[in-house]
């Protein structure tokens, strides 16, 4: 709105009236009549000024416009206006009308007043303070200074037919000349920020106040905005209208249920809203905003299922480039993003759908339920390369930032020829034209051509020969089982025969199922199945199929001979999984370029034995020689069990089986060790030429073959073999029932364990405690005694039932397995329907070895006791301890007095602080497990310890190599180990020392109090004293970030202990990951001097497994793992 408002509108023309009886009245009443309902010109000058004056203190003021409001008349016309102020200013009125004529001179009488209005403005100082100004001049006072409006208000009054002015309400001055513009002020109200006051041509800003108002930044309907289930968006808000001294209050005031929302601030006035949904998607989230000065906004979000039109998932473009159109259907606020790098594709959006000209539009489906159309134009360069290239953009949630949508854009190279390199890229059935491709392997069907770069499988049934050279063309295709690209050729043309073939890497072929195109060998036996396809079983029992081959191969003559052939994998179809392996089971297609027949035969140079276990190698105690009597044929040394024989799907004679099997280990260590070895180094490191022996893994009871087989300049098998057949006993004893009776320590992974084995029923079963633990049922776990194999066995069973807490509970007994992030669960699920945990074995030293069952994923890792509610949750819980497996079951070793004496609740009394510690049993009359120490009580950080049995005395440990606990977050990015270290004096300062040492020693007196001594520590320059321990929180990942922590009581040396009356309660079962807080970054560190120890050198390119084999094998089905 914009309005000019004359101050005085209407001059007023006093007539002087004389006795002239015939004075004509009529334009004086036409005159009253017009202004009936309206202030005179005068009141409205006068009143404006002030006015005027008003808007000028509240714009120094800071004072808001809250309305500009119409002054109306009687009949409804706008005469001026009054603006409203926010801060107690008073209101300002101002009035309009016409500009005043020039009044007429009366007969008879004394000369009236000029027409003319006196002209008073405004003007803006270079201070900042605004002037008044009289008929263009500025009004100053006594001493010439220049008044502000704000100071004084003039009053006009009209005397004598003269208009006079004051500035004090008391001395007047009268105005001489009066110009003919008068005064004018503009009011402009159509800004949202400000009121524009023009003065006499000088602008005033009057600043408005701005509604206070929570503004929600979405992209679309507030009343309909899409989210995904269990999902987090955040939703940007911005409060306006807020003072600057406001302290904005922004919250959620409620949700649906099953949604919850929270505000997350960046300052005063904005921030997110960040809403979590569950399962639950509709629903409704109110948000207010409140200035805490009586302004409250509140705004509803409305969430529904988000929803998104499917976009065609590729659109090709012509190399020339262009345009393209892309309608994204919505509810979600999104963008759409080119990938960082794209240089060639641009986006932008449009102002409304269907404008532009473009050469595609793609869009697919309806639309949904509040969605809206979002027209995008994506601009793509000319492709001036021979390549196809490809980039993905994605329409992605600006709530979540979830890619919703993927569109690939797939750009045609220029015109010409098409590489190898942009095949993949392309869409099925695209026409491609291939130069200067050579023939690395043809069969009847096809062949695979390189450009020296990249392979790819061609399909064309005309004979091809390796080495030519060929242009073709044809469109491309992708195996349906596979998945790769193929080219089904239209027309080939030879351009040159018997070229050098590109060099091709060379890949072990149990690593095939991992490429498309594989360059491999082996050996095996060829075989021909019913439908005349020829085949062979690869030594790691998969099938291999030969695809069509030529003629000149003359595969008849190779069937049920062995052969090594040499080709390319050029496809593997995935059948299924081998959850016993967790690997893949495969079957391969090769084209095969060469077939060689390998005939097997003794070498009678060599003569190959199991000499049995050596001394010295506890990891490797079995050893197998080869004596060679004469020759330099190279071998490989190996051994394969009957088992092994067994289980291969082919029937072959050990020595066949076994020297391919010595085959596929040295193939897989050749492409193991590629990068830093060739294959000359790796066949010179593993095989050998003269005689030699090789350790291995100790060898369970049964059969087995030592092998060593003769290998050629590629590794592969020659034929020659030696083989001796030998057999381990079994080393366990068929034990009788009895002999299990009594009380067993029992050592495993977990530590020492007291199990208590009595007769059940005699003869058949026992009853099993494990640490001296009553079940909550009072039923203890069955043990089945099997009389022909002199063992017993466990179970997974049911213990039956017992009420708590007016719940029925049922215990059993189950399997469990470790968790990643520490603690352990039920392994029921992953036992496959079986129930057998482990067997038990006698040795003969009288010692019981338990030995696992295995479940798909390997030997089973522990069993307990475990509780539940029937039928809700029965394995929730843990009673007692788990036993962890394997395990040895050994004489019990009762404690004695002065072991049990440490045990119980102690308290600490060091320095000038004291805390409560419990010190429990962990492997009788050798070590404790200690809780609480230096006040920090969880139950997972154990000081390392052991009990002096000479001395009766409880050494503490210090130590970085056996931390006191692992995997502790403490919320940086790394995982740390906990651990306690010694600071002792140096210089006068203090330092901490790693390494492992002694911290302590404490002994018992004959008052019951324990006194702890000081350990004492070698460095480098001397021996130092413990002055305290404290504990350190060191990186796992990076040892050298090294902290402190919060809540920690150092405990300063000599310190003593006395039995605690009510010792604190120590946090049961925490887990490893629970809240501990860093105090602060530690700083000097010394290394204590470390003992000397002897190592073995290394031999090998790899650890050793039980066997090379072993090593292959186990690296093979890594490879193949999910």
């Amino acid at each position: 709105m914009k309005k000019t408002i004359w101050a005085i509108l209407t001059a007023v023309a006093l007539f002087a009236v004389g006795c002239n009886k015939e004075y004509d009245d009529s334009a004086l009443v036409k005159k009253v009549n017009d202004l009936e309902g309206r202030v005179s010109a005068l009141e409205s000058l006068n009143t404006t000024v002030s006015g005027i004056s008003a808007l000028v203190s509240a714009l120094n003021e800071k004072d808001y416009v809250t309305g500009v409001i119409d002054v109306k008349d009687k009949d409804g016309n706008v005469i001026g206006y009054t603006l409203t102020f926010k801060n107690g200013s008073k209101d300002v009125t101002i009035y309009n009308g016409e500009k005043g004529a020039t009044g007429e001179q009366g007969p008879q009488g004394e000369v009236g007043p000029t027409g003319p209005i006196p002209s008073i403005g405004v003007q803006l100082g270079e201070d900042g303070v605004y002037y008044w100004v009289v008929e263009g001049e500025l009004v100053k006072d006594a001493e010439g200074n220049p008044i502000p409006c704000t100071q004084v208000v003039p009053t006009f009054k009209i005397e004598d037919g003269s208009w006079w002015i004051s500035y004090d309400g008391q001395n007047w001055t009268k105005l001489g000349l009066i110009s003919d513009t008068g005064t004018t002020v503009e009011v402009d109200n159509s800004n949202e920020d400000y009121v524009l006051l023009t003065i006499n041509g000088t602008e005033v800003q009057i600043p408005k106040e701005k509604p206070f108002v929570l503004e929600i930044k979405y992209d679309g309907d507030l009343a309909s905005v899409g989210v995904a289930a269990n999902s987090t968006a955040g939703i940007e808000y911005e409060v306006k209208g807020a003072g600057e001294s406001d302290d904005v209050t922004v919250d959620v005031l409620s949700t649906t249920a099953g949604i919850s929302a929270k505000i997350s601030k960046t300052d005063n006035t904005t921030g997110y809203i960040l809403i979590t949904t569950t399962d639950v998607v509709d629903g409704k989230i109110f948000v207010y905003a409140d200035n805490n000065k009586g302004k409250t906004n509140i705004k509803s979000i409305k969430l529904e299922a988000g929803q998104i039109s499917e976009i065609a998932d590729v659109a090709q473009a012509p190399s020339a480039g262009g345009e393209m159109a892309l309608t994204v259907t919505t509810n979600m606020a999104h963008s759409v993003v080119v990938p960082d790098g794209i240089n060639w594709l641009h986006i932008i959006r449009k102002g409304k759908a269907g404008e532009g000209s473009y050469l595609e539009h793609f869009y697919v489906g309806e639309k949904t339920k509040a969605a809206q159309d979002y027209e995008y134009v994506i601009t793509i360069d000319p492709n001036e390369t021979a390549s196809y290239r490809a980039a993905t953009i994605s329409v992605v949630s600006e709530t979540t930032g979830e890619v919703l949508q993927a569109i690939d854009i797939v750009q045609k190279p220029a015109p010409g020829v098409t590489d190898l390199s942009s095949i993949d890229g392309l869409p099925d059935d695209e026409e491609v034209a291939i130069e200067g491709s050579v023939v690395l392997a043809a069969s009847k069907k096809g062949a695979v051509v390189s450009d020296g770069k990249n392979s790819i499988y061609v399909e064309y049934e005309k004979a091809l020969a390796v080495g030519d050279s060929i242009s073709f063309t044809g469109v491309k295709k992708t195996n349906e089982d596979t998945e790769y690209a193929y080219i089904k050729a239209a027309s080939v043309e030879v351009v040159k025969a018997g070229v050098e073939v590109p060099d091709q890497p060379w890949m072990y072929i149990g690593y095939s199922e991992s490429y498309n195109i594989t360059n491999t060998a082996t050996t095996a036996l060829i075989q021909k199945d019913e439908e005349g396809n020829y085949f062979f079983v690869a030594p790691l029992n998969f099938n291999v199929y030969i695809e069509s081959p030529l003629e000149s191969l003359n595969f008849d003559a190779l069937v049920g001979k062995y052969a090594t052939v040499k080709g390319y994998i050029d496809e593997v179809r995935i059948l299924g999984i081998d959850w016993t392996t967790f690997s893949y089971i495969c079957e391969y297609t090769m084209i095969v370029n060469s077939a060689t027949e390998v005939k097997f035969e003794a070498n009678s140079n060599w003569s190959v034995s199991y000499d049995g276990k050596v001394s010295g190698d506890e990891q490797y105690p079995e050893q197998i020689t080869n004596t060679v009597s004469s020759g330099s044929d190279r071998y490989f040394l190996g051994v394969i069990s009957e088992t092994q024989l067994k289980n291969f799907s082919v029937e072959e004679a050990p020595e066949e089986f076994g020297a391919i099997y010595m085959a596929d280990d040295l193939q897989y260590y050749i492409t193991r060790y590629s990068s830093g070895y060739s294959k000359e180094e790796i066949i010179s490191i593993l095989t050998n030429d003269a005689t030699a022996s090789e350790t291995f893994k100790e060898f369970g009871p049964g059969k087995y073959y030592a092998i060593a087989a003769g290998f050629d300049e590629d590794g592969l098998v020659t034929g020659s073999y030696a083989i001796s057949e030998f057999e381990i006993k079994d080393p366990h004893i068929a034990a009788k029932y009895e002999d299990f009776l009594g009380t067993w320590s029992y050592e495993s992974d977990g530590g020492l364990q007291k199990w208590d084995i009595s007769e059940k029923v005699a003869g058949e079963s026992y009853n099993l405690v494990v640490n001296d633990v009553v079940p909550n049922g009072g039923v203890y776990p069955t043990l089945v005694y099997d009389a022909e194999r002199g063992s017993f066995t466990l179970d997974a069973q049911d213990l039956g039932e017992f009420e708590y807490d007016d719940e029925t509970y049922i215990e059993q007994v189950a399997a469990v397995f470790a968790s990643f992030g520490g603690g352990y669960y039920d392994n029921t699920d992953y036992m496959e329907g079986e129930t057998r945990i482990f067997e038990a074995r006698m040795n003969e030293d009288g010692s019981i070895e338990i030995i696992p069952s295995s479940d798909s994923f390997g030997p089973l890792e522990g069993f307990a006791i475990m509780t539940g509610v029937k039928g809700v949750s029965e394995r929730e819980y843990i009673v007692g301890d788990v036993s962890l497996l394997p395990g040895i079951l050994g004489e019990y070793e009762a404690p004695d007095e002065a072991y049990l004496a440490w045990l119980g609740d102690w308290t600490v009394n060091t320095g000038n602080a004291s805390y409560n510690i419990n010190i429990a049993q962990d492997v009788p009359n050798k070590s404790y497990t200690i809780t609480g120490m230096n006040g920090f009580s969880y139950s997972w950080v154990n000081i390392p310890n052991y009990y002096d049995a000479e001395t009766g005395e409880l050494v503490l440990i210090g130590s970085d190599k056996y931390p006191a606990a692992t995997g502790v977050s403490l919320g940086l990015d790394q995982s740390f180990s906990l651990c306690f270290l010694a600071n002792v004096e140096i210089d006068g300062e203090y330092y901490r020392i790693t390494g492992t040492y002694e911290l302590g020693r404490g002994s018992i007196g004959a008052d019951g109090t324990a006194s702890f001594v000081p350990g004492t520590i070698k460095l480098s320059d001397g021996d130092y004293t413990v002055a305290y321990q404290r504990i350190y929180a060191i990186g796992e990942s990076d040892p050298t970030a090294i902290y402190t922590l919060n809540g920690e009581t150092l405990t300063y040396y000599p310190f003593t202990m006395a039995p605690a009356s009510s010792a604190a309660k120590v946090s049961a079962n925490a887990p490893a990951n629970s809240k501990i807080t860093v105090r602060e970054k530690a700083g000097k560190n010394i290394q204590a001097k470390p003992a000397l120890k002897k190592t073995k050198k290394a031999t090998r390119i790899a650890p050793k497994a039980s066997s090379k084999t072993e090593l292959k094998k186990s690296a093979s089905a890594a490879a193949a793992k999910l």
